[in-house]
């Protein structure tokens, strides 16, 4: 997903408790859709995979920012907003639970945990995200 393609969706994670660390984020061209697949694998019961970008981290104030962004690249609105878990960290898979989130979108209809793959090569910054809802 090339940046600078219009409205994305950028998910962003404070992994650090120092406030001037920057926020893990990638970038996917819209949110996934979790809706409750024909019958569940083991633990899941809903799956969506999207392409993305791994980005360079954001700085903290986005976390919690909405308006608009310098520079004329348009406006921030926080969507989805939560605490998780992470599950996995390494240079080319990333995979965090979400424990807790809520949303301001009212047709947001989400599972109350969902897991989150984040598998990619950092070198060239390309992502795949695969969600999976959790029972």
């Amino acid at each position: 997903m090339p940046r600078n393609t219009g409205d994305h969706f950028d998910w962003m994670f404070q992994i650090s408790s120092d406030p001037n660390a920057g926020l893990r984020t990638f970038a996917t061209s819209r949110l996934p859709s979790l809706s409750p697949s024909s019958g569940p694998t083991d633990d899941s019961f809903c799956v969506d995979s999207l392409e993305g970008e791994w980005l360079p981290d954001h700085r903290s104030m986005y976390l919690d920012y909405e308006g608009t962004v310098s520079g004329q690249r348009g406006r921030v609105r926080r969507d989805v907003w939560g605490r998780f878990r992470i599950l996995v960290a390494t240079d080319d898979h990333w995979s965090v639970r979400l424990t807790q989130w809520e949303t301001s979108r009212a047709n947001l209809d989400w599972p109350d945990q969902i897991e989150l793959r984040f598998t990619s090569d950092r070198h060239n910054r390309s992502a795949r995200l695969r969600c999976v809802g959790v029972r």
